[in-house]
């Protein structure tokens, strides 16, 4: 029975989940999967990435497109996720 099922506001996935796919809970095999499968980018919770960012360049120097979600702001990240919005910080219009 789902939540909407049940009448509940209860999340689908429970807190106390341990994930074991090494690609939800390492940034570097987010990366190897994404470029192993010819992916255009990957998408991190920025709150990590905000506090260290070399994560940031490493993930940039892959050649993959970076985005992000949550409240944290990752200024060198290609996208950013708010409210289910994902806004582009393209360099349209921008000179080298």
């Amino acid at each position: 029975m789902t939540p909407s099922e049940s009448g509940s506001n209860a999340p689908l996935v429970p807190a106390n989940r341990i994930e074991d796919d090494r690609r939800c809970t390492s940034i570097r095999e987010a990366v190897k999967f994404a470029k192993a499968n010819n992916l255009l980018g990957v998408m991190f919770e920025a709150t990590l990435l905000s506090k260290v960012p070399s994560l940031v360049d490493s993930v940039k120097q892959s050649g993959l497109l970076m985005t992000t979600f949550g409240h944290a702001i990752v200024p060198d990240a290609d996208a950013h996720m708010t409210g289910g919005v994902l806004k582009c910080a393209c360099a349209v219009g921008r000179s080298s």
